[in-house]
């Protein structure tokens, strides 16, 4: 355990400092590239929700991906921290308004929605439907493996997500979203760390699982 974790520390420590080189206009045109690829190998009519991200100055942008579900009228939420914990939980967006005019900076400095009770997501209300997750994160393994930042936000929340669509039937796809350069063989895993269905970056894409069709 103690080896694992500081294999983990390493790989954290070499991927942010070249993460903080990246000047924002490389990163925008490497999203726009990723995006791209996700559309064109996943359909999101396919999907009744999308689970995106507002991205850090050190993440891929999944901004296009979101900006094509809303287009498409799907539901999609954002992540929001839960304050003085290690938990998170989404929140939908308005359709009515732009992305940005929706989300203030959180915890870490991350931009998220003001978030309320009535715009909470609730896999619980969502049994038989289909959610696409699109999920940041330090590194990525080839075979889906995902290394997080430390803090056990996102695999917590996708543990906790894994188990309410097993249980009602929902049909959960995975998309871990990186930098070419963050894309690995494989990464140091533990058994609470979540796996992905596909790995996108730039210039490839991963896919693991099939996307199951939707079911009307």
């Amino acid at each position: 355990m103690f080896r694992m974790k500081t294999e983990k520390e390493l790989l954290r420590r070499e991927l942010k400092k070249r993460l903080s080189t990246i000047s924002q206009a490389h990163k925008s045109r490497l999203s726009q590239e990723a995006c791209a690829l996700f559309l064109q190998n996943i359909q999101l009519n396919e999907f009744d929700v999308l689970l995106s991200y507002a991205d850090m100055k050190s993440e891929l942008s999944p901004g296009l991906i979101t900006l094509r579900a809303r287009e498409l009228h799907k539901s999609v939420a954002l992540p929001k921290t839960v304050p003085g914990t290690h938990e998170m939980n989404f929140y939908f967006l308005s359709d009515s308004q732009p992305v940005e005019s929706q989300l203030k900076k959180g915890a870490f400095g991350i931009r998220e929605p003001n978030g309320s009770q009535e715009t909470l997501f609730d896999a619980e209300t969502y049994a038989g439907k289909s959610i696409c997750a699109i999920v940041p994160g330090i590194a990525f393994g080839k075979d889906g493996g995902r290394l997080g930042h430390g803090n056990g936000f996102y695999d917590r929340y996708l543990l906790r997500l894994k188990k309410q669509c097993a249980f009602q039937g929902s049909r959960l796809f995975l998309a871990g979203m990186c930098f070419g350069f963050q894309l690995r063989e494989t990464v140091p895993m533990e058994e609470t760390d979540a796996c992905m269905d596909a790995v996108i970056c730039e210039n490839q894409f991963i896919q693991l699982k099939a996307v199951s069709l939707h079911q009307t």
